[in-house]
């Protein structure tokens, strides 16, 4: 896949998971598909690079159905922010130079929501009110920032993240560590990770199909290669451990 097709697999997975998605977010990943078109058609000079972005904001995530494959009723939500710069639009690979994902898991059920022994009285209203949505685990992943004081591997994984008010969630906003090294996924392999961790009964069979894996060996190809040969040959680099040469990256 170049960077040029790429808006043509977004797609494809848009057609691929329109089933596990709620009712209002099935357009987002066409509209997606269709501002990165606007951007690749409005690159007139060859000779510059081409920078490049993918944003869907928290204030209007991408929603999933709630999963079958579990007993409690759940809802995930995912939101990033992702971009970088291109030489060319028939690159094979491309780096991100922006990184910023969320994956939210949403408690839709009032026993998981409110905890009697711990929480505040006052709070069971304000789930009550948003039919007991609360956010009950929060991933983030993002690229290392330049003037970080805790050393940090380039692409990371955390629990907890900057909360929003509604949420309603208890990770405390003074802890942001552990950081955990995690490879940068783009949208398609990012609904893989979920349909793979929240689907894993009804998405099997069309997770199994030739189409599905050969849209994702080539969102593989094109964002993961890179980073893991880039690793892989820190193995092999006795200066340093991996975390250490992975947090020296900028």
């Amino acid at each position: 896949m170049t960077f040029k097709e790429y808006p043509k697999y977004i797609r494809f997975l848009a057609n691929f998971v329109r089933d596990y998605l709620d009712d209002g977010s099935k357009g987002i990943l066409i509209d997606k598909a269709s501002d990165l078109e606007s951007i690749i058609k409005s690159h007139k000079n060859k000779k510059k690079p081409l920078k490049w972005n993918i944003v869907i904001p928290i204030e209007h995530p991408l929603k999933f159905c709630q999963s079958s494959d579990c007993k409690y009723e759940y809802q995930i939500d995912l939101s990033c922010k992702i971009g970088g710069e291109i030489s060319s639009l028939k690159t094979k690979e491309i780096n991100f130079d922006i990184y910023n994902v969320t994956i939210r898991i949403w408690s839709c059920q009032g026993q998981l929501s409110f905890r009697d022994s711990w929480d505040a009285k006052e709070l069971k209203s304000k789930i009550e009110s948003q039919n007991w949505k609360r956010v009950v685990l929060r991933f983030h992943f993002d690229r290392k920032l330049p003037d970080t004081a805790i050393p940090e591997p380039i692409f990371h994984m955390h629990v907890g993240g900057v909360a929003q008010p509604y949420e309603f969630s208890w990770f405390p906003k003074q802890l942001g560590e552990p950081r955990f090294h995690f490879f940068p996924l783009d949208l398609i392999l990012l609904f893989e990770f979920i349909l793979f961790n929240f689907f894993h009964q009804s998405s099997r069979n069309m997770r199994e199909t030739p189409e599905w894996k050969s849209m994702v060996i080539k969102s593989q190809a094109l964002c993961l290669k890179p980073h893991i040969e880039k690793f892989a040959g820190f193995l092999n680099n006795g200066n340093d451990t991996l975390l250490g040469h992975l947090t020296k990256l900028n």
